[in-house]
């Protein structure tokens, strides 16, 4: 077997001109690039954990089946009684959260850089790791993003038990209510309103889809951002232009509707996690303030780590290859489903 030895205190240190082929670099700029494109990470937060399970709390009534819910379901809930002259306080107490627990998934890639193409780094100045690196940031950041936006979404279920008050308000819809194993609000537009149908109203879409979701018995949301592929966004902003309405992009290529209640509405490619083979057609509503799930990961002991990931290096002495794995740990987890609503708006 041919020998492996860690270039971070040898080769590295022997090539002053080859900073590149440093395993930290490669990291550390890999990291950058698909920092920028985990799109829901400023959204949920994340926990690093030492094991590869790990325990998380869920609200729920308190009535021991398991439902979830909120301050104001709790069975506990009681206001304050009258209080007479010199009579004790009544005490009051709250249901306990209940455990649940999750499982973290390993993934990670390799990849290698070949003596002749560190040769052509030297007599061409290019950097042959520099596509690679590209590739792979985009690769993962398509994975990741999928994977935590099928978890939160039940793989972008709108199969529900009918709620008819929903529905009232649900002027486009006849199905819509809560999802039936994770949670959520869900639904699906009657297809003569599909956003691009004659009889489309996209603003009376995102008004309903609101006032559902704020209107939710016990529970303090607001549909802050909703997110959806960049066919469905220029269905609405196309709309939004025809019936002459006030909006502003801002840098991340969303835009906010000045007559929509200040919501946010976000573009996203297939790297974003709503491939066309899943996503496509629906829209996503969340609550900023109220993250609908929490992201837990976990890093190697042995290994150097950046923000995302750890990473190892080696060359191989039998070929002189340099060897680079980038590497991570982690998963998703509903904790508060009702911050989410998940509509269909185009077949």
């Amino acid at each position: 077997m041919a020998e492996r030895y860690d270039p971070y205190n040898t080769l590295a240190a022997t090539l002053p001109k080859e900073s590149f082929l440093r395993p930290e670099f490669q990291a550390r700029d890999l990291d950058e690039l698909l920092d920028s494109l985990l799109i829901f990470d400023d959204i949920l937060p994340k926990q690093t954990v030492d094991a590869t399970t790990f325990s998380y709390q869920i609200e729920t009534d308190g009535a021991g089946t398991g439902t979830r819910g909120s301050a104001s379901s709790d069975v506990k809930k009681e206001y304050a009684p009258l209080r007479a002259d010199g009579s004790e306080f009544s005490y009051v107490s709250v249901s306990p959260l209940e455990m649940a627990v999750g499982v973290l998934q390993a993934r990670g890639v390799a990849f290698k850089l070949t003596e002749a193409a560190r040769q052509d780094h030297e007599r061409l100045m290019i950097d042959p790791l520099a596509r690679t690196r590209k590739r792979v940031a985009y690769w993962l950041a398509e994975q990741i993003n999928a994977e935590m936006v099928t978890t939160l979404t039940n793989d972008f279920s709108v199969t529900n038990t009918d709620d008819t008050g929903m529905e009232d308000i649900m002027s486009q819809s006849s199905d819509f209510g809560t999802e039936n194993t994770v949670g959520h609000l869900a639904g699906a537009l009657d297809s003569t309103y599909y956003w691009d149908e004659a009889d489309a109203n996209p603003v009376r879409t995102i008004l309903d889809l609101q006032t559902v979701f704020e209107d939710q018995d016990g529970y303090n949301y607001s549909l802050t951002d909703v997110y959806m592929r960049y066919r469905d966004l220029h269905l609405l902003s196309t709309f939004i232009t025809e019936v002459g309405a006030d909006w502003a992009m801002d840098p991340l290529g969303g835009f906010t509707a000045s007559n929509i209640a200040g919501i946010t509405f976000h573009g996203l490619k297939n790297v974003a996690g709503f491939p066309t083979t899943v996503g496509d057609g629906y829209i996503m509503g969340l609550d900023r303030n109220n993250p609908v799930g929490q992201t837990y990961q976990s890093f190697s002991k042995e290994f150097p780590q950046v923000n995302n990931m750890s990473f190892h290096s080696y060359m191989d002495d039998a070929t002189h290859d340099f060897h680079y794995q980038m590497f991570y740990t982690r998963g998703t987890v509903v904790v508060e489903p009702k911050a989410m609503a998940v509509l269909k708006v185009r077949d």
